[in-house]
């Protein structure tokens, strides 16, 4: 739940902001920390309370690298750390017994460099709004794409980016390092499919330590605030997942699949999703295994092209854009060594990706080996899903007075669910035709009415034989491209805003003559594999990569809920250590 859709207001005890901000009243985008007051010992709910504003920092801020915070629960104080990998807790000190502790850290919140505190140099900030990034160029921002809100997992952040005139997308990243490939790795191997990202640079993010830079990690953070000298902290810090902080530059800029403009450039897309899919599994040796919401995009191509044989040229009138297959990051090369383990399963899932997973994968998780016909399933979903909750073309949202949230997608969706329920809500919606069409055609937007056949057909397919389902990439795109011919020409409602789609020259989709080499031959990356217990990643769901998210950040407008969705309780590994207060202020 978006903490302004909440019922709850909460505000901050006392916040720790930067004076050299003019704006009388403090925002949460000038919060450098926050300290929670309480009477009572520190417990969940605390930490809970830290939690949700943590996220709000981290949501609203876009250059931060991680929070720290301090809860002062009546005598005693207790330092919080919040990072990419979870939440790290101090031991308590007691304000009587140590007075230079809780004195350290007062002054060193107060005094130390921002970048000590959590902000990155590397992205420069105006008015609130990210106006510059460095990879291993400098771009200029022209706005936020998209951005994850969950504390831990990836926390991808997507910004449109220029130089020279030409359009870019950047994107930033949070890479679990045991996994063997990074996304610009795999990307790499893709390069002569069409309708996947090119990229043109990559980075490690760095950060100054003393008088050098070093690649941010959550690893070297943790390692800069034990004791580990310990041998019970040294085995504490192995088993928690390290992340490194990484920049990727691709082309070409897109647009969600939330702003087709019309039902058959719906259709197109699915149709182009598909084959792209089949090209890189078959062609490519990759298997995507995240197909959700918000990785399908629509492009305009400079030069206008076929995908396959199947995707008929009669089919498509001048002008409709193309699918694009995105977001390879919990994809696997088939032809790894550990492609598929439990291990990568695991630490590659998401909030959006759960919402639209294969019932047979909810079931077997994490155990059951993912195959190409559960990510053709997940497409379905995402196909499902658009017709039940859009109103319309570009965008538009769906009318409350047609629209009843069935507990059916209200499951997929909330995020709490456990997979169990979300596997049995499934098989049973879309195994039974009656069920299927009480439930599931009936929440279907009036817009989308003559779809309804062509979804009929799709589930009919996945789930009319016994598992694993018969669907193949061919059978699916036989039954789009039957619909997408029986759909009439469809002229976009007037009044509704243009679609903004970037103009792009020949040269995007080959060499840019100031690029660099794209490093994705990362020898430390692709071998640093590591035995790291990861629970699931906490990837939020967005209606997509154009939606602008405006909300006033004031504290007096900050409403939160109390309810543990786990979109704001997202911290798994949770660690208590004893705090080296020199070391994390060598300041002070």
């Amino acid at each position: 739940m978006h903490p302004r859709k909440c019922g709850i207001r909460r505000k901050p005890d006392i916040v720790l902001v930067d004076i050299r901000q003019s704006s009388t009243s403090r925002r949460w985008q000038d919060t450098h920390s926050i300290a929670e007051l309480t009477v009572s010992r520190f417990s969940r709910g605390i930490l809970d309370a830290l939690t949700v504003k943590a996220s709000h920092i981290f949501r609203t801020q876009e250059n931060r690298l991680f929070v720290v915070m301090i809860a002062l629960c009546f005598e005693s104080v207790y330092l919080c750390v919040f990072d990419r990998a979870g939440v790290l807790i101090s031991h308590e000190y007691n304000v009587h017994a140590h007075p230079d502790a809780f004195l350290r850290i007062m002054v060193g919140l107060l005094f130390a460099d921002p970048a000590m505190i959590g902000l990155d140099d590397t992205v420069t900030i105006s008015n609130g709004a990210v106006k510059r990034v460095a990879v291993k160029r400098s771009f200029e921002i022209e706005r936020t794409l998209f951005k994850t809100e969950a504390i831990r997992g990836t926390a991808a952040t997507y910004w449109h980016a220029v130089r020279g005139n030409k359009n870019y997308v950047i994107k930033d990243t949070w890479h679990d390092i045991s996994l063997p490939r990074t996304e610009a790795q795999i990307l790499a191997k893709l390069v002569d499919i069409e309708g996947v990202p090119r990229v043109v640079e990559t980075a490690r993010v760095t950060v100054p330590v003393i008088e050098c830079r070093v690649d941010d990690t959550t690893d070297r953070r943790r390692r800069d605030m034990g004791r580990v000298g310990l041998t019970q902290s040294r085995m504490q810090f192995k088993k928690l997942e390290n992340r490194i902080h990484l920049r990727m530059v691709m082309q070409p800029l897109a647009s969600s699949i939330w702003k087709f403009s019309t039902k058959r450039e719906l259709i197109s897309a699915l149709i182009d999703i598909l084959t792209i899919h089949e090209n890189v599994y078959e062609h490519g040796g990759v298997l995507h295994r995240g197909i959700s919401i918000n990785n399908l995009m629509l492009y305009k191509p400079a030069a206008f092209g076929s995908l396959a044989a199947t995707s008929e040229p009669a089919a498509r009138e001048d002008g409709i854009r193309r699918g694009m297959l995105t977001d390879f990051t919990p994809a696997v090369v088939m032809t790894d060594a550990e492609s598929n383990t439990e291990h990568e399963v695991r630490s590659k899932l998401g909030t959006d990706t759960v919402a639209f997973m294969s019932w047979d994968v909810l079931i077997d998780y994490p155990k059951i080996k993912h195959l190409p016909q559960h990510d053709l399933e997940s497409l379905y979903y995402v196909f499902i899903w658009i017709c039940v909750s859009c109103g319309g073309p570009n965008g538009k949202p769906r009318n409350a007075d047609d629209f009843i949230q069935h507990d059916v997608f209200e499951q997929w969706m909330n995020g709490t669910s456990p997979f169990s329920n979300i596997a049995a809500n499934k098989h049973t919606y879309f195994t039974d035709g009656d069920q299927f069409e009480r439930k599931i055609l009936a929440s279907f937007s009036p817009y989308f009415k003559d779809l309804k056949p062509c979804c009929s057909k799709l589930r009919a397919l996945i789930f009319g034989h016994d598992k694993p389902s018969v669907a193949t990439h061919h059978m699916m795109r036989s039954i789009l491209l039957e619909t997408l011919q029986s759909l009439a020409v469809e002229i976009s409602p007037s009044g509704t805003a243009p679609i903004n789609i970037p103009t792009l020259d020949p040269s995007d989709f080959g060499e840019d003559p100031e690029a660099m080499d794209v490093d994705v031959d990362d020898e430390p990356l692709a071998t640093a594999a590591r035995e790291i217990q990861s629970g699931g990643e906490d990837e939020p769901r967005d209606d997509g990569y154009d939606d602008s998210d405006e909300s006033d950040d004031d504290f007096d407008d900050f409403d939160s809920d109390e309810d543990e969705d786990v979109r704001w309780q997202p911290i798994q590994n949770t660690m208590r250590y004893t705090v080296d207060l020199r070391r994390a202020f060598p300041s002070f």
